[in-house]
């Protein structure tokens, strides 16, 4: 004789099935769809139905942010200056990046020396800066000329275009 358990265990799996969730790929298209139905019946008529659909699409938007810090020179003496260059391109043939934010904490063994140089290869990014003490922040200004550790800098650029790259630039002396 068998026994009917399969009906009670499939029951539990659903009730204790949890929410499945997936990355959506970049360049996805999602379709919203909603409908509205209305009924008519009026005394002495036949009832009908009425349904309308329409719908709305998004398209998935995923810039692809890549950075890069270089050191010139990269062999230096004491009481001597770095220029660092910090490189941040959007690599998306298709999609722009918006509010890209940079952080950079000065080693414990440099401090601040000059002021920042700052470029891009789009007609009107803007480039904001600002420094810190700590990574939280908040951010405002720029350091003092030898502000010293820990300084941590940010800097916001308002729209990175697909393609498009930009940088910034400062110098910091070793102690």
């Amino acid at each position: 004789m068998r026994r009917r358990t399969t009906l009670p265990m499939l029951l539990a799996l659903l009730i204790m099935a949890g929410r499945a969730q997936a990355v959506t790929m970049c360049g996805s298209l999602l379709t919203n769809t909603v409908s509205a139905t209305f009924g008519s019946a009026p005394a002495g008529t036949v009832p009908f139905t009425v349904s309308y659909n329409t719908s709305a699409t998004v398209l998935i938007n995923c810039p692809i942010i890549i950075v890069s810090k270089t050191a010139t020179p990269t062999l230096q003496t004491a009481g001597q200056t770095v220029v660092f260059r910090i490189w941040v391109a959007n690599t998306s043939p298709y999609f722009s990046a918006f509010n890209v934010a940079v952080i950079d904490r000065l080693p414990d063994n440099m401090e601040w020396e000059s002021g920042y140089t700052y470029w891009t290869n789009m007609p009107a990014p803007v480039w904001a800066s600002g420094w810190a003490s700590g990574y939280a922040g908040p951010y405002a200004g720029t350091p003092l000329l030898g502000q010293d550790p820990s300084c941590y800098m940010r800097w916001t650029l308002d729209l990175l275009g697909p393609g498009k790259s930009g940088f910034v630039e400062f110098t910091a002396r070793i102690l």
